[in-house]
């Protein structure tokens, strides 16, 4: 590449070496005698140098003209490419700076070149307005980061990004060997306290049935309006869970088919988040509609239409609030009269050196113009975040108990049960997910659960533990 000296930048002549490459001496080099008329010649590596240099120096322009001098004469590099990245942002061309940021990703031969290559693609891409691709790209660099302190910075700056996005998406996919898919009876008799037995046992279908269930939940959400305090959002959300029957449930139950307790649900919903504040103290409050459709064995179940909200503040190091929700739930079967069912969960959350410390309360009113599915829950839970790592394991502990009272429970031949149905749920749960495990911020996540209830109806006695394997984001 052949430049005069006394040509200008825009008059250069070019050649193609093979092994360097000639700049004229305005491109900083210092003032050549007059009679001068030889070209200087740079190696490849003092090309990229100089470049640098003159990136420091606030000299962007001339910094991308070595790079693309560099990559039009020598060819592909790491260093160039990253060099022409750098320098194009600095100019405020993002376009050419996210070219140049994702083929030095593409060329990055060490963990902390495709970090750096990785986050200036992020910034590019934010630059112009790629949310989506852009919290890829800071995926791709907390993936390489090497210390907590640069996955922290990266997790920062996904947040930021993640905040202004007009669009959300969510997605989890898990798979669980359980117990009792089919949540059935313990027992294959059939009793009630207090009455006689009449000798009649459950369907085979109707008992415990182990078994291995895969789960998939997906959300998708739109930004419709944002002020300064307040955001409107519209979003579609879906769940599926797929069973797969044991050998020793498929010998149980001949007839029965995984299938045939496979659920899926899909919703439509509009959310309002407002941020209040009464004095110094400030409320976030969160108010929704959701309006979804539910099929069980793949035929239609029950549609839902609820509305709900939360409001939530902050005490000290402790979070507080309440959510409540009123459902109107229709069965498919025509003869099976609406139920309307209202939730109330006040919580506190409290941080504490050691974790996080949730306690929830829960009641739940059940009416329906059918008595007999008329009932009231009570009940509440506890959970606890370790702050700190055991090993390469973060864990978390929750334990819960309620109460259903099912008062008008009838059962044929007796009727309506005196005193009604009464089931005790107890459950305990661990999750242990592998934090320094991670792929493109995602970790596998471990559970180990066990629930069991007790009724005076036996149909509803039941026992299960499942593990499941998930993956859960950092972000």
């Amino acid at each position: 590449m052949l430049f005069n000296r006394s040509d200008r930048h825009r008059s250069c002549r070019l050649a193609r070496p093979i092994r360097s490459l000639v700049l004229c001496a305005t491109l900083g080099l210092g003032a050549l005698p007059a009679q001068a008329t030889e070209p200087l010649r740079l190696s490849p590596v003092a090309t990229l140098q100089l470049g640098g240099e003159s990136l420091a120096n606030g000299d962007a322009r001339t910094a991308l003209f070595l790079a693309n001098a560099y990559l039009d004469n020598i060819g592909e590099s790491f260093l160039a490419r990253f060099l022409q990245a750098r320098a194009a942002g600095e100019l405020g061309t993002w376009d050419t700076a996210l070219i140049g940021a994702k083929r030095a990703y593409a060329l990055a031969s060490t963990d902390g070149e495709r970090r750096n290559s990785a986050r200036l693609a992020g910034r590019a891409a934010a630059k112009l307005d790629r949310n989506f691709s852009s919290k890829i790209w800071l995926r791709r660099a907390f993936q390489n980061s090497a210390t907590p302190f640069e996955k922290a910075r990266d997790l920062a700056d996904f947040r930021i990004i993640d905040a202004r996005d007009p669009i959300t998406r969510h997605i989890s996919f898990g798979i669980a060997p359980n117990s009792n898919i089919n949540n059935g009876a313990q027992s294959p008799a059939l009793t009630i306290d207090g009455y006689p037995d009449l000798g009649w046992e459950i369907s085979n279908t109707g008992q415990a049935l182990s078994g291995t269930t895969a789960s998939i939940d997906a959300a998708l959400g739109f930004q419709i309006a944002r002020r300064e305090r307040t955001r409107l959002s519209l979003g579609v959300h879906g769940a599926t869970r797929l069973n797969r029957l044991s050998k020793s449930a498929r010998a149980l139950a001949p007839m029965a088919k995984g299938s045939d307790f496979d659920t899926s649900l899909l919703g439509l919903r509009f959310d309002l988040v407002h941020l209040l504040a009464l004095g110094a103290q400030p409320y976030q409050i969160s108010l929704y509609t959701d309006a979804s459709t539910q099929n069980f064995g793949h035929r239609p179940y029950k549609t839902a239409l609820t509305v709900g909200g939360q409001v939530q503040t902050r005490v000290g190091t402790a979070t507080q609030g309440l959510a409540a929700s009123l459902s109107r739930e229709t069965a498919q079967r025509a003869d099976t009269p609406a139920r309307f069912v209202l939730r109330a969960s006040p919580f506190v959350a409290v941080k504490q050196p050691g974790g996080t410390l949730t306690v929830t309360a829960n009641v739940e009113q059940v009416r329906s113009a059918a008595r007999a599915q008329q009932s009231f829950l009570a009940g509440g839970s506890v959970s606890f975040d370790l702050a700190e790592n055991i090993g390469p394991l973060h864990l978390r502990f929750g334990v819960a108990a309620y109460r259903r009272e099912t008062p008008h429970y009838a059962q044929f031949p007796f009727g309506e049960i005196e005193g009604g149905r009464s089931d005790m749920t107890t459950s305990a749960q661990i999750n242990a997910t592998f934090s320094d495990t991670s792929y493109y911020g995602f970790s596998p996540e471990l559970g180990l659960v066990y629930r069991h209830t007790n009724s005076n109806v036996s149909r509803y006695d039941t026992s299960e533990i499942g593990l499941g394997l998930s993956f859960r984001s950092a972000f």
